[in-house]
């Protein structure tokens, strides 16, 4: 069983097909892998598709489909949610004093670290995905292991290795 954490810059990848979605949806369909992200993932991933729409990536139709594809794998519990607490927004508020993360940025990345010390009594790692370049910087100088869905534009590329 592989652990990963999902931002919503490679969640979205699984609603809206861009660079990488392939090598996200392998991740996310392999019933050997854990797939958690955190609750404002629902915000922001349903914002994704809304601006895909409103800027004509996505047809109104399309977008309603994938907000709804989305609504139902959350509500079917594909995804296990990660809450998002007072002490975890403090210690998102301490990582943008140490990088260039925005508000949510940070937010994410405060969800995954937060995860790995719960994971870490369990002696269990979780790998941080993310397309934000941002944040996959600051999680791997905090110490999680990290995957960027643009590393895996090879569909033939699985999860965990770099082409």
């Amino acid at each position: 069983m592989s652990l990963f954490y999902l931002d919503a810059s490679a969640l979205v990848k699984r609603y809206v097909h861009e660079p990488g979605s392939t090598w996200v949806r392998t991740l996310i369909d392999n019933p050997a892998n854990v797939i958690l992200i955190s609750a404002i993932s629902l915000v922001e991933v349903a914002a994704a598709i809304a601006i895909c729409v409103r800027t004509a990536k996505l047809r109104p139709r399309q977008g309603r489909m994938a907000y709804e594809e989305f609504s139902d794998e959350v509500d079917k519990g594909v995804y296990q949610l990660w809450q998002v607490t007072q002490p975890l927004i403090e210690q998102a508020a301490e990582l943008t004093q140490r990088y260039p993360l925005k508000g949510y940025d940070a937010v994410q990345v405060a969800s995954g670290l937060q995860l790995a010390q719960h994971l870490a009594t369990q002696k269990v790692t979780v790998t941080f995905v993310s397309g934000d370049k941002q944040a996959l910087d600051a999680a791997d100088a905090e110490g999680l292991p990290v995957e960027n869905p643009f590393e895996h534009t090879d569909f033939n590329s699985p999860p965990g290795r770099k082409p």
